[in-house]
């Protein structure tokens, strides 16, 4: 027979954006202590609202399955005399395991033979190992912050005031910090403030339920959604998608319900984002738009508290929001007196950093590089001056009275103000697009302008602070410079006509922070963005190896690889990694992918390290070569490399890795009737090795193929 187990924690108000992975950890710490103990559940599930954290876990049994163990003692020589009596070794073994020494046995294993103790495990009440079970998983579970209340040394993520714990209809005892585990949980703090007694474990939905608490986050989420839309249909309109807002609205009520409000149609004047900021980020509140997409004035907002308080809610939200609006009205007039080019001085100001410099200098930084940039990529002279005027004033909005109340705004607000200003489309846009994407996932910048001044914006960021020794951790990157790394790989990924070696880029924007190549702080930033990269590509669902064997080839090697009119200058340029990357994930799954690697292997272990042989890229005498096989590789060679040229120039890394294959067969011929290292011929052995070289050169225009984990490396 199976039982149910219900975990329930009873807290003051958990904040929002900690309740998914508190959730999630609940989950999988529960199911990782049941698995261990022989007893996996069925289905584990998590329910939670702002006042709980609770798991069901169905299919427990009554008890622990049985099992036996056997433990290795000493050596058989060492545990038992000549005569067969058990020395001190067998004796101490024995009475360690609670054994007679008469129960010891005997086992041959790979070392030899050893005693062992076979002993029982397990058979013990389910219901006594989940008195010892969770509050291990509650001392596991962690948070952002957690607080210590009373006199008690216990720390949550805030204080518990009940804790149930059933399997099935019977209560699991056990307490932790200083609250005992019963059947009683709560209802809504203000529906059904008292106790509510669980019958057992699988009841718990439904009794919370009829005690006003929706305690499925998946359905009151659904529910919410259903009522935002409803509200929104009353006035010809839908509410504006936002799945974040939902999903911190749905972590914020245990009984959720809706209502619609309104406000003065005057206030749509404003910029939109400043209308769906201030009802988003400040009230929670859905903005409602009509079908072309222009907002309405409604929103719709979401209570914890029973219908007959709606209208009271409504009327105070309208007043708040109303005040809210007032004062961004006010704001946004107030920074219409000063045009955005008469603030740029005030920048000068606001210090970034000692090391770093003021926000003017930031600006005039980017000027510079900016136009470096739109040179190095062939833009156009207008997409250049676009930027650069975009530079100059992308700063401007932070000291207005609008960004300086609504943070979230920097840059929208930079738009605005400029194309009231009159500035061109370009520059307006690009004035907000430089801070695209704003995170992973998010929209890129869309026009040229606006995605050079979002590159040098985050390239600058990285050069300063590794200038100033502002240098993320593992645990702390408190100036997201992993994010500005991330986000200058996606704009390029995004861009592949953009052939920017992220090298040249850092070493420009350190060069502008007054640091030079003999600094070292270049290399830092490269092995910084090294590691981006890899997380980059193994996000996107690339295999570890493959992506490893790409930076390995592309961003490690020190030697240049030899394909004539090749790409090797563009070793850090961020398309063609990806391009590679995508190739040699797709071969990876082809049947002859296996062979080839391991024909490369063949042709790298025989190579020296380094760059010992010399007269790369000389190959003239390799004419000399006579034996059939070895000038049979050397055609194959050259009509390969013929081709190579052109593809790899043209990133057509997929023709390219077509061209490898066909050096499989006359290599491994190769290998078959040639003495590569002959010691009586060291000029011959020199020809025979520059040639292997040459070959594995063409190989890691694409990837160092030796890096790849295939079936075979278990066996070598």
């Amino acid at each position: 027979m199976s039982r149910t187990l219900l975990f329930e924690l009873g807290t003051e108000e958990i904040p929002a954006r900690f309740l998914p992975k508190a959730l999630e950890d609940l989950r999988s710490i529960l199911t990782e202590q049941l698995t261990a103990a022989g007893m996996a559940p069925r289905l584990i599930r998590t329910l939670g609202t702002p006042r709980r954290l609770a798991a069901l876990a169905e299919g427990l049994p009554e008890r622990q399955p049985e099992g036996i163990e056997m433990v290795l003692g000493p050596s058989a020589k060492a545990a038992f005399a000549p005569d067969g009596a058990p020395t001190k070794a067998a004796q101490g073994f024995a009475r360690k395991h609670g054994v007679d020494p008469s129960a010891l046995e005997t086992e041959r294993t790979e070392k030899g033979d050893y005693v062992v103790v076979r002993k029982k495990t397990g058979g013990a009440p389910t219901l006594a190992l989940l008195s010892e079970m969770l509050p291990r998983t509650v001392a596991a579970l962690t948070f952002p912050k957690t607080m210590r209340w009373g006199e008690g040394d216990f720390r949550f993520v805030r204080p518990l005031h009940w804790i149930v714990a059933m399997l099935g209809r019977d209560v699991v005892h056990f307490s932790v910090g200083g609250i005992e585990s019963d059947n009683h949980s709560r209802g809504h703090r203000f529906v059904h403030p008292g106790p509510v007694r669980i019958g057992t474990a699988d009841d718990y939905v439904d009794a919370l339920a009829m005690h006003n608490v929706i305690v499925d986050q998946a359905d009151r989420r659904a529910r919410i959604e259903s009522e935002v839309h409803a509200w929104a249909a009353t006035v010809d309109g839908v509410a504006v998608h936002d799945p974040a807002l939902l999903d911190r609205v749905t972590h914020l009520v245990e009984l959720p319900t809706t209502v619609r409000g309104e406000f003065d149609p005057a206030y749509l004047e404003l910029p939109r984002e400043v209308l769906v900021n201030a009802m988003r980020e400040h009230q929670f509140y859905f903005s409602v738009e009509d079908a072309r997409g222009k907002l309405l004035p409604y929103f719709i907002s979401v209570l914890n508290v029973p219908p007959k308080h709606h209208e009271t809610v409504t009327r105070g939200n309208e007043r708040v929001l109303r005040a809210r609006l007032a004062d961004a009205r006010f704001f946004f007039d107030e920074d219409r007196k000063t045009r955005l080019e008469a603030r740029v001085p005030a920048l000068q100001d606001v210090l970034l950093h000692q090391k770093i410099g003021s926000l003017l200098e930031k600006v005039e930084r980017l000027g510079q590089l900016v136009a470096q940039l739109a040179e190095a990529l062939g833009e156009s002279r207008e997409v250049s001056e676009a930027a650069g005027r975009a530079a100059r004033l992308c700063k401007a909005d932070l000291v207005t009275l609008m960004v300086g109340e609504f943070p979230d705004l920097q840059g929208v607000m930079g738009r605005e103000y400029a194309r009231l200003d009159g500035e061109p489309t370009e520059v307006s846009l690009a004035i907000e697009e430089h801070y695209r994407p704003r995170h992973a996932g998010a929209p890129l910048p869309t026009s040229p302008a606006g995605a050079l001044l979002a590159l040098a914006d985050r390239f600058d960021s990285l050069a300063g602070c590794w200038h100033a020794k502002l240098i993320p951790t593992a645990t702390q990157d408190p100036y997201a410079l992993r994010r500005a790394a991330l986000g200058i790989i996606a704009i390029l990924q995004a861009r592949p006509a953009w052939r920017l070696p992220l090298d040249w880029a850092v070493e420009k924007a350190c060069s502008l922070h007054g640091e030079t190549d003999s600094s070292g702080v270049s290399d830092q930033i490269l092995e910084f963005f090294r590691g981006r990269l890899q997380h980059h590509f193994v996000s996107e669902g690339h295999a570890h190896d493959a992506v490893e064997a790409v930076l390995s080839a592309r961003l490690d090697r020190k030697r240049v690889a030899y394909v004539p009119g090749g790409d090797a200058g563009f070793s850090w340029d961020v398309a063609g990694l990806s391009a590679r990357v995508a190739v040699v994930s797709e071969a990876k799954r082809e049947d002859d992918f296996i062979a080839l690697a391991t024909t490369f292997r063949r042709v790298v272990n025989i190579l020296p390290p380094g760059d010992q042989l010399g007269g790369r890229g000389d190959l003239a005498d390799l004419e000399d070569l006579k034996e059939p096989s070895e000038v049979r590789l050397l055609d194959a060679f050259k009509e390969v490399r013929s081709r190579a040229q052109a593809l790899a120039g043209d990133r057509q890394y997929k023709a390219l890795f077509a061209e490898l294959r066909k050096l499989k067969a006359p290599v491994d011929r190769f290998f078959e009737t040639i003495r590569v290292m002959d010691a009586d011929n060291p000029g011959l052995r020199s020809r025979r090795l520059r040639l292997l070289e040459a070959i594995a050169d063409i190989f890691y225009e694409i990837a160092d193929f030796s890096k790849i984990v295939i079936e075979q490396d278990s066996q070598s």
